[in-house]
């Protein structure tokens, strides 16, 4: 393990150095590899954000991040697995999702009837890194079908596939992590810039340990990132 001044590069006076696992290749297999992002070395970290992120991680705390459309939500995640070396799954809600979507179903093969996983219990299993961008497009009914996961060291459990209780729930790898990504916490929008975004059941939004927001760069910081990622442009285009 290294540390979080050394792996993100700094730190925040106010906080204390947290221990951050950073993955060899070889602790996933020919697959999962290919799901470890590249970096993006034009991100600019807000620290304010991403701090206690990783320390949620480290705790294995359920996280939710709100704010703006287009403010970094979802690549701040994904900055987070390229960073530490972990595969990364991200489902975007929509609202004609279904349960199956999430979980799997069952499916014929050969003649035959299997129940065939979805990706989301086969990144729990693996320990990938989830974010699940969007969850309140999604309809409530649906959301629940995940309530039981969303809880601390919760179980997914696919209630539709054949066999007994312990064949439908799926344990948790040590490594996985999830968090969730939108613009509202989930309980509507009522300015309308969110024409999609459902109500959520409260009992839901209730077992998120952490609410972070992740707001837009100031300008000038938007400024240096954008001379940064176009040398060719100058500071008055």
């Amino acid at each position: 393990e290294k540390w979080y001044s050394e792996v993100f590069k700094t730190l925040p006076l106010d906080c204390v150095d947290i221990p951050v696992r950073v993955f060899e290749d070889s602790d996933w297999d020919v697959e999962d590899r290919t799901h470890i992002p590249e970096v993006d070395a034009h991100f600019v970290i807000d620290h304010k954000v991403l701090y206690p992120l990783m320390l949620a991680k480290y705790e294995n705390k359920r996280v939710l991040i709100f704010g703006p459309t287009g403010s970094g939500k979802t690549a701040l995640n994904k900055l987070v697995a390229a960073t530490i070396r972990q595969p990364y799954l991200r489902i975007n809600g929509r609202e004609d999702m279904q349960t199956d979507s999430l979980l799997g179903k069952p499916w014929v093969s050969g003649g035959e009837m299997h129940w065939e996983d979805g990706e989301w219990p086969k990144a729990v299993r693996k320990g990938y890194m989830i974010a699940f961008d969007e969850p309140w497009k999604c309809p409530p009914g649906v959301i629940m079908c995940l309530q039981r996961f969303f809880e601390r060291g919760g179980i997914l459990q696919l209630d539709d596939k054949p066999g007994t209780l312990s064949d439908k729930q799926v344990k948790a790898h040590k490594h996985n992590f999830l968090v969730l990504c939108d613009n509202v916490i989930g309980l509507g929008d009522n300015q309308d810039r969110y024409g999609a975004t459902m109500i959520q059941d409260t009992s839901t939004i209730n077992r998120m340990d952490l609410v972070l927001f992740q707001n837009y760069l100031e300008p000038h910081k938007e400024l240096e990132m954008l001379l940064a990622k176009y040398s060719d442009i100058n500071t008055k285009y």
